[in-house]
């Protein structure tokens, strides 16, 4: 008899498919392994957008990974995406002690028209 094959929800950016399949169980050293070679992939972006004259390459690409994480796990399980918001939230104030979450993120001025 096979196991029953588990499904998890991508939010409509990252894929047209409205399920994929849940790959296989790992291990804690696996799912080590992977993390860095998800690091590794992000770092390449941040080398593609920096070929590209992106200003901040870096952060856009880590950036753009937190944020459809955070999407995923949203769909996924909602409750744990409120829970697991907070305690980030948390750990940047321990690694970023200056940084003032409730403060609004400084708005660049809009390029006059006509201006390139």
């Amino acid at each position: 008899m096979n196991a029953p094959t588990s499904y998890i929800r991508l939010p409509s950016a990252l894929s047209d498919a409205p399920l994929v399949v849940l790959p296989p169980s790992l291990d804690d050293d696996e799912f080590a392994a992977h993390q860095v070679e998800f690091i590794q992939r992000v770092f390449g972006y941040c080398e593609f957008l920096r070929a590209r004259s992106r200003e901040t390459p870096v952060s856009d690409a880590f950036l753009a990974a937190f944020v459809n994480l955070f999407e995923v796990v949203n769909t996924n399980a909602p409750e744990d995406a409120r829970r697991c918001a907070g305690q980030l939230q948390e750990i940047l104030r321990v690694v970023f002690p200056g940084l003032d979450l409730d403060a609004q993120p400084p708005v660049e001025p809009a390029e006059p028209e006509g201006v390139l």
